[in-house]
């Protein structure tokens, strides 16, 4: 059977919606007192009289016209922001159905590096309105200045694999994933602009017929080439590393002729492999290319978070959080997949690696919803005392991070929507969310509830999971081990005894003051050697915690009831002495969207 190559390759018109032919500014819109647009000259000399489209948009003029559809510049009457709006031909069922799935993509996938939506109309009127993402297409830029050093090209393609993430964690295959389509903005990010060739993994025929090829030709997969066309979410991973290739270099990674595929000589079964380190690319750089570009699919990253994964790389921070979780790689997917739709539990016995899932997971999401900022919450029984304790730590630290809108939600003040919309995305982690008090996971959820956090819980397995959650498990120990315990020196117990009263984390300056009261070894030697044991782990600069909460409790139940009488007496003292409550919450990292 012979592929039949559609005639829309790329629909160009979403290059006129992000601004790159938009430069030179329209005149204003003159209105007539009744809200209804009158004739106006337009950039490229038309008169146009539209009213606005579903009541809501007024036209400014046209940005471009594509084979199925047109896409306008104008107001949003509602917020008064300007926007694109695509209205299709509605020449066939083919144009319509194309339409209706690229709107409803758009609608779908939630992510910074791509296009944003605003409002769709209905079969009576149909259009989609978007933001207008202004900036010059990678294609353009590429083509004026040429290849680009390699860390930026690298900065380049960590974006773009994250909008591919959100994509395929949406359930979508993009299919044109092309330098036409990306933009970088005047801003300094990078935006995936164009949805009219994305596919339903899950919906019915997808707006194509059998044995059609759509998509650009020289960033199509070996496996989209054939007579019969397979396309998922590796289709794209393979795009990536073209993109990525002539970012590096340059030059295109393949040039192709439909009389090429048509003859059979670009089939998937004689297809070339790119020769990457051939093109004079580094060869640690070569490393992260190579895989996304592999000939079979089954030999490339699955989807775009594992290609985020590969590119996160060259980043030492993230390889060494990630190294933690490299054979847990299923269990941190399925975290982030359900961190997006809603908070979620990570359960699993002791030593199981939960907070490293929970970590892992944290990363990821930060980069696919960059500028994003990652806390921890380290769930101590002592703060659980107070109801809603964690929660008033998390807010303290919310709001000296800037993070206003969050912090007043959890100070019970309510959503301030405008602000909300200008900070970053909040990612949590609440581990050990098994000694948080009810208060706190009431309000960490109510975050969630009102889109300004992604939250993610650990929790042990003597303990129940908040309600109603989303639960993955990590398999691996049920039962906890704390034979290393044994092994201690007395002083070592010792200490370990007055670290515990202080909760399952806590900070060195508490600690120290209470040493000197009770008169414990606090020497530096000896804090090193339980950290490298893995019975005590590092929080920031000052703060450490119990590696695992088993451990903590194997403490507290060798522990003497009345010394931890006289301990928690001394801790509740020194804490109203000083202000310090327990060390609670941590602020990880940002993760830029900017190149």
């Amino acid at each position: 059977m012979v592929p039949c190559f559609a005639a829309v390759l790329s629909d160009n018109v979403l290059q006129h919606l992000a601004g790159i032919f938009a430069e030179a500014e329209a005149p204003p819109t003159r209105r007539d007192g009744s809200g209804e647009a009158v004739e106006q000259k337009t950039e490229v000399g038309v008169a146009i009289a539209l009213p606005p489209i579903g009541g809501r948009f007024q036209v400014i003029a046209p940005l471009g016209s594509g084979g199925m559809g047109t896409v306008y510049r104008a107001i949003d009457l509602e917020t008064k922001r300007e926007v694109a709006v695509k209205v299709p031909h509605l020449l066939n069922a083919f144009v319509d159905k194309r339409f209706a799935l690229e709107v409803d993509a758009i609608a779908t996938v939630i992510c910074p590096a791509t296009i944003g939506f605003v409002a769709r109309g209905d079969a009576d009127e149909p259009f989609v309105a978007m933001e207008l993402v202004r900036g010059a297409s990678l294609a353009r830029r590429l083509h004026e200045d040429g290849a680009m050093p390699a860390e930026r090209a690298i900065a380049v393609a960590r974006r773009l694999a994250a909008a591919l993430a959100a994509v395929h964690l949406s359930g979508w295959v993009h299919r044109d994933l092309t330098p036409s389509n990306i933009v970088l903005t005047d801003e300094g990010t990078v935006r995936l602009v164009d949805f009219g060739l994305a596919r339903n993994m899950e919906g019915p025929g997808a707006g194509t017929e059998d044995g059609q090829i759509l998509g650009t030709l020289g960033y199509l997969a070996p496996e989209q080439l054939g007579a019969d066309p397979v396309v998922d979410p590796r289709a794209d991973v393979y795009a990536l590393g073209c993109v990525l290739f002539e970012c590096l270099t340059g030059r295109a990674a393949w040039t192709r002729g439909l009389a090429d595929v048509l003859s059979g000589r670009w089939s998937p079964e004689r297809h070339p492999r790119l020769d990457v380190r051939g093109a004079g690319v580094a060869p640690e750089i070569a490393s992260l290319v190579e895989p996304l570009v592999e000939t079979a699919p089954a030999d490339r990253p699955e989807d775009g978070l594992a290609a985020l994964e590969t590119l996160l790389g060259l980043d030492p921070r993230a390889r060494a959080v990630l190294d933690e979780t490299r054979a847990l790689r299923g269990v941190v997917r399925d975290v982030v997949r359900a961190a997006m739709r809603g908070p979620v539990a990570v359960t699993g016995g002791p030593g199981a690696g939960k907070s490293n899932v929970a970590a892992s997971a944290a990363l990821l999401l930060a980069e696919v919803l960059a500028p994003a900022a990652v806390f921890v919450v380290r769930c101590n029984p002592r703060a659980a005392r107070r109801p809603g304790g964690h929660a008033f730590l998390l807010e303290r630290a919310l709001r000296l991070a800037g993070f206003g809108s969050a912090a007043r939600v959890l100070g019970g003040l309510g959503v301030n929507v405008g602000a909300a919309s200008d900070e970053p995305a909040l990612i949590l982690v609440f581990d050990d969310a098994s000694f948080a008090d009810d208060d706190s996971v009431r309000w960490a959820r109510t975050l969630a509830e009102v889109g300004l956090a992604r939250v993610i819980f650990t929790v042990r397995p003597s303990a129940s999971a908040p309600p109603d959650l989303a639960a993955v498990h990590v398999p691996g120990q049920e039962t906890a081990s704390t034979g290393e315990l044994d092994e201690l020196p007395g002083a070592h117990r010792r200490t370990l005894r007055l670290f515990a009263a202080l909760g399952t984390s806590f900070d060195l300056f508490s600690a120290s003051q209470l040493a000197v009261d009770v008169g414990a070894p606090m020497a530096q030697d000896l804090i090193e050697d339980l950290v490298e044991r893995g019975i005590l782990r590092k929080l920031g600069p000052s703060g450490l915690a119990f590696a695992r909460a088993s451990l903590w409790e194997h403490v507290i139940r060798g522990s003497l009831p009345e010394e931890l009488r006289e301990l928690t007496r001394r801790i509740d003292a020194l804490e109203e002495h000083s202000g310090r409550m327990p060390l609670e919450v941590t602020f990880v990292g940002r993760a830029s969207a900017t190149l």
